[in-house]
């Protein structure tokens, strides 16, 4: 890819410092946009919904995006489900990030938030380890009852964080 020179792209502001000048990278189309879902049947995992992906990055700010992203076909709903906690691997790379995360940031005693908190179980950690209390933003949050009586201070919204959240107390 050494003689591809990328131009830059105008009239798309990168989404995080609003600068017009950016340099797609990368396209690729008519990609499933339900990654995150176990279909009932082959039919339905071919009426899965498509769409484009065309990723550019911004020289001023350094955020890589999707300029073809459109919101609403991604369905974040209790049949999504991206969780790798099945994973004895995964979960050994967990363990040692919660607990440097603990111990490297002094995260004791404190409101904890997390948005895109999935099914919860990296914020359930977080506040067992370090006595916090926890809060957890996700539309694909599904309640599991076992683990919400062992879960003393961990509170879970299943919805998007947006503005009207903005006033709750965390550290």
């Amino acid at each position: 890819m050494d003689d591809v020179t990328p131009f830059p792209e105008h009239g798309t502001a990168c989404p995080v410092c609003t600068s017009h000048e950016h340099f797609p990278f990368f396209d690729l189309t008519e990609v499933p946009v339900e990654e995150g879902i176990l279909f009932d049947s082959k039919a339905d995992a071919r009426r899965c919904p498509v769409a484009d992906i065309r990723l550019s990055f911004c020289p001023a700010c350094g955020h890589i995006w999707n300029r073809a992203y459109r919101r609403g076909l991604v369905r974040f709903d209790e049949r999504y489900d991206i969780s790798l906690h099945y994973s004895a691997l995964y979960e050994k790379f967990i363990d040692g990030l919660v607990s440097r995360l603990v111990t490297t940031h002094g995260l004791y005693k404190k409101a904890i938030v997390e948005i895109g908190c999935g099914k919860g179980e990296f914020l359930r950690k977080l506040a067992r380890l370090g006595n916090n209390r926890g809060m957890g933003f996700d539309p694909s949050y599904v309640a599991v009852a076992d683990q919400e009586t062992e879960d003393e201070g961990v509170t879970f919204f299943p919805e998007y964080f947006s503005a009207r959240h903005a006033g709750l107390d965390a550290d």
